[in-house]
């Protein structure tokens, strides 16, 4: 199966996951990264352990591992790196998950356009991708953005429309109001790590799974 499609119907069988549409929330710093760690006595732990001692980085005996984990949680994720604590680095591209969003805005009648950008790739503290969507002129979502009589009022249709678009989806996203009846939405990376964190840490003979940005607490 095609991956994007694959990514797709997985995620779409996810529980939901909280939609935050408050604005400034877009540029989070957390570094979209989870550490797991095996545990010794299963396939992907005894793995890690050989290539440690070989002192080799060579992940691509750790497929069926990722596999796993994708199939678990429906999110992409790509092996980075082993560290000297036995943990495997996944980080989490977040185009694929953007494209969900994509595919569900361009249903709508009363959006003008749906841009899918790359950002960067140099600092995982920032967005890899965004996604701008604008409405047409004579829509009641135009209306809402543009015509919001304060910042109170603004940021409550920020969350609405936010949620609308993503709802169904799987995805947690952030969006933050723009001129002209446009939202930009990027991935809420907190959320989607709690989410992904609490999924990992149910799989079998996984010792722990946590988000990079904190402190590792062993089972």
């Amino acid at each position: 199966m095609h991956r994007r499609a694959m990514v797709a119907a997985a995620i779409v069988c996810l529980c939901i996951w909280p939609v935050s549409a408050e604005q400034g929330r877009g540029m989070s710093s957390a570094p979209l990264e989870l550490i797991v760690k095996f545990s010794r006595d299963s396939e992907a732990g005894r793995r890690v352990e050989r290539l440690l001692r070989e002192g080799s980085q060579d992940l691509s005996g750790l497929a069926e591992a990722e596999a796993q984990l994708e199939a678990a949680t429906g999110i992409p994720l790509t092996r980075e790196r082993i560290t000297s604590g036995r943990e495997i680095l996944f980080s989490i591209p977040e185009r694929p998950l953007l494209e969900k969003i994509e595919d569900a805005a361009a249903q709508r009648a009363d959006l003008e356009s749906a841009e899918l950008q790359e950002l960067q790739s140099g600092n995982p503290m920032l967005p890899g991708a965004r996604l701008r969507v604008r409405f047409r002129v004579s829509s009641g979502a135009f209306e809402l953005l543009e015509g919001a009589r304060d910042e109170a009022a603004r940021s409550d249709a920020v969350r609405a429309l936010t949620a609308e678009i993503a709802a169904g989806s799987g995805v947690p996203v952030t969006g933050v109001a723009q001129p002209q009846g446009t939202l930009e939405l990027t991935v809420d990376r907190q959320a989607l790590l709690e989410a992904l964190s609490a999924r990992v840490n149910d799989v079998d003979d996984v010792d722990y799974a946590q988000p990079n940005a904190t402190m590792q607490i062993m089972k």
